[in-house]
């Protein structure tokens, strides 16, 4: 086939048909570049005049500029190279290109690319993508897309078709859907007659939208039927689009979390948030509401077609299939989304089996096997484009046990990537916070039952994992109502960085730092307990305790004069000055204090009031890691944690002559040359 720019009425202009001709693609090894679109107002005209690719470039700079805007006069560089990061080329396979633009006016600069990837049959649709020209999400296309998905899902996806766990349940509570003739109603799961009763759920956004809610005072009238009128749109698009689900596939109740848990009742918010883990597990799809920031904006959105026609052009005489043009800001419509930033709705994500992300711009498909939208629907492509990809590692959890050989290291990757992107997100409520993660919690303890849980924690290599640490910038206050001990990573608000070993020894992500090569533990962990409010071993804490063996250095002012100890709490180490000045007890000579730092990771504002005292935890090769306390003053040897500390090694002599020997009131009990037992709450 040869490239024919402008065959069945897909345009190019002369400058994209020049860049993109067959000699360019036939075995080049190095970037070309070609003058073209010098500036960005030919480009808007090139564009405006029909050049589909062109027109692809001006839809994604948008989002790459943010708040900043480019004139017409801005600089546009366009390059083609090899995309060797496309995953889906394999070896023998034709090759993959990035066409590179870069705009550049002044101090603003944007590059991006669009990729040019030959194109395979998929194993999600048809191949023809003339009914992609549609201007809804909630048009007959879309649903026959959707449709398509669940299909094949249903029919041939062997690690989505697992069959409930052992012991697992479903919810107490659904939204029977009804038909267009009879009105939906809530029942209980009791009543209905099939065993395994095929239902979905919804993921959205509760905002500050007075949402209709399950009550004592009006459970009857829910019983008795819902007027669908009432409800906000996006449970009418929901219940209407299950109805839909129930005469293709059979799915006749949705589960909606504020018309299906008594929100009057904490102790039943408690029981049903306690079962999250088999809701999502057990539900036959979730329904993800990504667009709106309430329930007033509805699944579907108006669109431009061309925003999900997909661009297929012959470029290469020698191929027998079509290029494809895409950008790999697709998977930002669910990444970015408003719905992505509640916590809650990691691990529905996590747990759900199947998921329908409905965006303002397209409907995106989520399966244990694939992943795919309207405008892309290669499920290659969608894992390496999708910027919350980590969340496929933690998806593995609903993989049958075959195929994944659980063990207690896997449970540390998976986990590690679990509570960081968990933490990203924000709760309404801040009592909520193992709660909301408490799904997770339970499934990763069904793979993997030979470890205990502790309040975010667990127990296998315990003492790593207690090097967490704050990631972001974001200063926060720390929260005045009680919801986990300070030791636990739950205690605080902002995205949260675990710092342990993976499961081959290595150092995970955030121990990748020369800083902790060769470390080994200098301190070890007596007892911890946890008592939760509830049975339920991964829901709320009342309490715990950890109680920890090692050496403790007694601090004088951890602030020295000129300290900026007011703004603390960001994700970089601040230097905290010990003193005037230092008198080395070996060499009997006095040094400025500037020239001896120690690193301080704090988890908010610290009291600067108070002592605080160095609790090591591991010695490595450069320095000593530890823990940054402060005594509770409400028992001996009782302290809370305030952050962790970095100390180089070269510099642990003239730090130790700063720190008095410990009290009494400094330590539980004294057990052996230098240690001493501490508890930490």
């Amino acid at each position: 086939m040869k490239f024919d720019p402008n065959g069945g009425g897909k345009r190019l202009c002369n400058s994209c048909t020049s860049i993109l001709a067959d000699g360019n693609l036939k075995g080049r090894d190095h970037t070309y570049v070609q003058p073209g679109h010098d500036r960005l107002h030919l480009l808007e005209a090139r564009a405006e005049a029909g050049c589909l690719i062109c027109g692809i470039a001006l839809r994604e700079l948008p989002k790459r500029l943010g708040d900043s805007v480019l004139p017409g006069e801005a600089v546009v560089h366009r390059f083609l190279r090899l995309g060797y990061e496309i995953r889906l080329v394999r070896k023998g396979s034709p090759r993959a290109y990035v066409l590179v633009y870069a705009f550049c006016h002044g101090d603003v600069y944007c590059e991006f690319g669009v990729r040019v990837v030959p194109s395979q049959p998929s194993p999600i649709l048809p191949e023809s993508s003339d009914n992609h020209s549609d201007g809804s999400t909630g048009s007959e296309a879309s649903w026959q897309r959707s449709s398509a998905w669940l299909s094949l899902c249903t029919a041939t996806h062997k690690s989505c078709n697992v069959e409930r766990l052992p012991g697992s349940v479903i919810p107490t509570r659904f939204i029977d859907v009804g038909s267009e003739s009879q009105a939906p109603r809530l029942c209980y799961s009791a009543e209905i007659k099939t065993p395994d009763p095929k239902y979905v759920t919804l993921s959205h956004c509760w905002g500050s939208l007075q949402l209709p809610k399950l009550t004592a005072s009006i459970h009857d009238s829910l019983v008795n039927g819902i007027d669908i009128e009432s409800l906000p749109k996006t449970f009418q698009d929901a219940i209407q689009f299950t109805r839909r689900l129930q005469t293709t596939f059979g799915v006749s109740y949705i589960w909606i979390d504020a018309l299906c848990i008594f929100q009057d009742s904490p102790d039943d918010w408690r029981h049903e948030g306690s079962l999250m883990s088999d809701i999502y597990a057990n539900a036959w799809c979730n329904i993800a509401a990504e667009k709106g920031a309430d329930g007033t904006s509805g699944l579907f959105s108006p669109r431009d077609p061309q925003t999900v026609s997909i661009l297929a052009l012959d470029l290469n005489s020698d191929m027998e299939r079509p290029y494809v043009f895409f950008t790999s800001s697709i998977w930002t419509a669910v990444s970015t989304s408003h719905l992505t930033k509640r916590a809650w709705v990691h691990q529905e994500r996590c747990l759900s089996r199947r998921i329908l992300h409905f965006t303002s711009q397209e409907i995106f498909w989520e399966c244990q096997e694939h992943k795919a939208s309207e405008s892309q629907f290669w499920g290659e492509f969608s894992t390496w484009l999708d910027p919350s990809a980590s969340v496929q590692l933690e998806r593995t959890l609903l993989a049958p046990a075959e195929q994944i050989p659980w063990s207690e290291g896997i449970l540390q990757q998976v986990w590690t990537s679990c509570v960081e992107n968990f933490t990203k997100g924000k709760l309404s409520r801040a009592e909520d916070k193992l709660l909301a993660i408490a799904g997770l919690a339970t499934r990763f303890h069904q793979r993997c039952p030979s470890v205990n849980y502790f309040a975010g924690l667990w127990d296998y290599e315990l003492i790593y994992q207690l090097l967490w640490r704050r990631k972001e910038e974001t200063t926060y206050p720390l929260p005045e109502a009680y919801r986990a001990p300070s030791w636990s990573w739950a205690a605080i608000d902002g995205q949260i960085s675990l710092s342990w070993r993976g499961w081959n020894g290595e150092y995970g992500s955030n121990l990748q730092n020369p800083i902790f090569k060769g470390a080994k533990a200098i301190a070890r962990i007596k007892k911890v307990s946890v008592e939760t409010v509830a049975e339920d071993r991964f829901g709320q804490v009342r309490s715990g305790t950890l109680r920890l063996v090692g050496t403790i250095w007694k601090g004088t002012d951890i602030w020295g004069e000129g300290s900026d100890h007011s703004s603390h709490g960001s994700g970089e180490p601040k230097m905290a000055m010990k003193a005037s000045a230092i008198y080395d007890i070996e060499t009997q000579k006095w040094h400025r204090a500037e020239e001896r730092k120690i690193s301080v990771w704090p988890d908010g504002p610290i009291p600067s009031d108070k002592l605080c005292y160095s609790f090591p935890l591991f010695q490595t090769l450069p320095a000593v890691v530890g823990l940054l306390l402060q005594h509770s003053g409400q028992a001996r040897g009782q302290f809370r944690r305030v952050g962790l500390f970095t100390l180089w090694r070269e510099d642990l002599t003239w730090f130790r002559c700063l720190f008095s020997q410990p009290v009494e009131w400094d330590y539980e009990k004294k057990v052996g040359a230098d240690k001493y037992m501490i508890s930490v709450i």
